[in-house]
């Protein structure tokens, strides 16, 4: 809390919020207290510490149950999985447990005995075990969250939850090859907290489970988060990038006003200086042609038709006189039609 208090004072957003972002926030904050109540535990040890100190207190607060009312009551626990290094544990007040006895004719051990076999046996025939690549993907899913990848808020403590799409990009992608360059240089936020001992990769590329449970037990509590980076801090991985910028040296007309640079057309080479040869080609050059119509379709299927000639030229000098004969001939016999 005293973190949180201290981010307030220190960032002017967080004093000034809209009424979607409060409602936002307290989502998160309810989310982030169901994952502490229901939330899973990093591995064996801390959930068998979980069950231990919880049936303690069912076991104090079941006796005071018993002593404030009179009522009798038994509880008991085990281990859900084979696996698992849980103590099958045993309570009951106002004499409850001679019921088994006297009812089923079982000790309360045996009960106890029973219960965890079932247990056991159903945990292995129903349910299976997270894989590593089920927790991988909640890793990769929790930073792609914090970096910006969805508009939904998830279930990380409330300044984490503030801090979620800090890029103010729906788009961003997680980069863990060019980390430095496309996420610090870039967007200007770095991820924070990560686990000691765990090479920074993709989750996918961690291959030990114990190292999975570590990562995503860090993101889930907000240990892990990701913040935005200072001038000075992104200035310092650019020069680890680039090194230190060199100056330009400065121009001999650097003073001077230089207007537009614009590209002169040629026209030489696209008019010929002899318009002969160009009109010419141009004036020979094939037109293409297009598609023929209807009615040049059809005249061409119909077969030519034979025209006789009233006079017959002829070019050579020893045929004019054969051609007056016979227009002669053709003129007396019009002669004699047109008499009768």
């Amino acid at each position: 809390m005293e973190e949180i208090r201290r981010a307030v004072k220190e960032d002017e957003r967080l004093e000034n919020l809209s009424i979607e972002e409060e409602k936002a926030l307290l989502g998160a904050l309810s989310e982030n207290r169901d994952v502490r109540k229901k939330g899973a535990r990093i591995d064996n040890k801390a959930a068998t510490l979980d069950v231990a100190n919880t049936f303690q207190r069912i076991d104090q607060e079941l006796t005071n149950l018993y002593e404030r009312t009179g009522a009798p009551s038994f509880a008991l626990v085990s281990r859900g999985h084979i696996k698992d290094s849980i103590i099958p544990s045993f309570t009951s007040s106002g004499g409850a447990s001679e019921f088994l006895l006297e009812t089923f004719k079982l000790r309360s051990d045996e009960v106890v005995q029973l219960f965890e076999q079932w247990a056991c046996a159903r945990a292995i025939k129903n349910k299976k075990a997270p894989t590593i690549s089920t927790i991988q993907g909640e890793c990769s899913k929790l930073i792609a969250l914090g970096l910006g990848g969805s508009k939904q808020p998830f279930p990380l403590p409330v300044l984490i939850a503030f801090l979620a799409r800090i890029t103010g990009k729906n788009d961003v992608e997680m980069s863990y090859v060019n980390y430095k360059g496309d996420i610090e240089l870039k967007l200007g936020v770095r991820l924070c907290g990560w686990p000691a001992g765990i090479p920074f990769a993709a989750p996918g590329n961690i291959k030990r489970i114990a190292d999975v449970q570590s990562l995503k037990e860090a993101l889930s509590s907000g240990h892990c988060t990701w913040s935005t980076m200072t001038r000075a801090e992104i200035d310092k991985v650019r020069q680890e990038l680039h090194g230190v910028s060199k100056t330009r040296k400065r121009r001999s007309d650097a003073d001077q006003k230089r207007g537009p640079n614009k590209k002169k057309k040629r026209t030489d080479d696209a008019q010929p200086e002899d318009g002969g040869e160009g009109s010419e080609a141009a004036a020979t050059a094939p037109k293409k042609r297009g598609r023929p119509k209807k009615s040049q379709k059809i005249a061409a299927m119909v077969p030519p038709s034979f025209k006789s000639a009233e006079t017959i030229e002829n070019s050579d000098e020893e045929g004019d006189g054969e051609a007056a004969a016979i227009d002669s001939n053709q003129l007396d016999i019009t002669t004699d039609t047109t008499a009768s």
